[in-house]
């Protein structure tokens, strides 16, 4: 993929001229899914208005499969989001993915915050919020990289169409998340970390014409829902 003019990067692997052409009808299962998940934490009672959305075609990623998810890593320190093929869409496969590295094929100077090491114990609905049980190490990572640790699982989970509100576990025992918007507080959502996702208009973005698609969609939801951070 050539890269176009916001310093946006190449793949590392060249897709093949036989390519197939993804089209709005399938990458709008994942926007449809950020767009039911703000219906469902809107701050007033008012009907809102949705980013629009292109009609245009463009080049499927060459790591989607039939269950493509959006997952956040970190660049120069700001969520960035990666499409990865996951065998369901779920919580669960979700955060297990998340916990896998980034690889070169995912994109250019990614990171993650999580601990190398943490496992996912488990993931399972109370009513409407999901509560995510973390092993013990992940109480390992602290100060601020723990906020972007904990805005990576956040922002990945609430992309999925499901999932608005979110707590966490160690090991089986609740903790409080730092907000970066509110401070310590049980219950999380996109909202909480709104101000750790990266600008699309960044000249520093390292990223495909499909991360900048999500990116700018995905700002366009939080600027609407939760206001200016």
């Amino acid at each position: 993929m050539r890269p176009i003019s916001r310093r946006l990067a190449t793949p590392s692997a060249r897709p093949s001229r036989h390519a197939p052409v993804l089209r709005v009808g399938i990458v709008l299962p994942i926007m449809m899914g950020l767009m039911v998940s703000a219906c469902g934490v809107a701050n007033d009672s008012g009907p809102r208005a949705l980013p629009p959305t292109s009609t245009s075609t463009t080049s499927i990623p060459t790591n989607l499969g039939s269950a493509p998810a959006v997952i956040y890593f970190l660049q120069h320190e700001n969520l960035i989001p990666v499409t990865r093929a996951l065998p369901e869409r779920t919580p669960e496969a979700v955060v297990e993915s998340l916990l896998q590295s980034p690889t070169d094929a995912d994109g250019e100077d990614l990171a993650s915050a999580i601990p190398s090491a943490t496992r996912l114990i488990s993931a399972e609905f109370d009513d409407d919020v999901l509560d995510v049980n973390l092993s013990e190490d992940f109480g390992d990572v602290v100060g601020p990289a723990r906020q972007q640790a904990l805005g990576q699982i956040v922002l990945s989970l609430t992309s999925l169409e499901n999932v608005t509100d979110v707590t966490f576990r160690l090991e089986g025992e609740s903790f409080k998340v730092t907000s970066p918007q509110r401070g310590d507080v049980e219950v999380v959502t996109d909202c909480d970390f709104q101000s750790l996702v990266a600008d699309p208009e960044s000249e520093e973005l390292r990223i495909t014409s499909e991360q900048l698609t999500i990116l700018s969609f995905r700002v366009a939801q939080l600027r609407e829902r939760c206001g200016p951070t």
